[in-house]
């Protein structure tokens, strides 16, 4: 945990705030077999070679996509935002059945109407 100063707009001041580390790394451990100036270089080895390290790299690229999504996600400004706006706001549907509109993945969306709640 490391201490974290942030502003808080409830309290109108900067406060401190414990928030986890966050860290990532990766570690390869190998052994050589056999020396590399010893192999003949064939174009076979080669291609083999390569399209295994374009499945490496494609896979360390979708592990560091999904961490940064994760951590968008869960991150705590997000749910402070969500408990302000359904503490302070009042949302209501606009049910218009005229227009509906279907998100990229097929998901419905829907409109929603803010006001300041009293």
């Amino acid at each position: 945990m490391q201490q974290v100063h942030e502003w808080d707009s409830f309290q109108n001041k900067t406060v401190i705030k414990d928030r986890p580390r966050e860290r990532s790394a990766y570690m390869l451990f190998y052994e050589r077999v056999t020396p590399v100036n010893d192999l003949p270089e064939t174009t076979d080895a080669t291609e083999n070679k390569n399209k295994y390290l374009t499945g490496v790299k494609q896979s360390i690229w979708n592990d560091n996509a999904q961490y940064l999504r994760d951590r968008q996600f869960f991150d705590n400004n997000y749910f402070d935002f969500l408990l302000e706006l359904l503490t302070n706001w009042r949302v209501t549907p606009v049910k218009d059945t005229s227009t509906q509109v279907l998100g990229s993945d097929g998901v419905e969306t829907v409109s929603i109407l803010l006001s300041k709640a009293t």
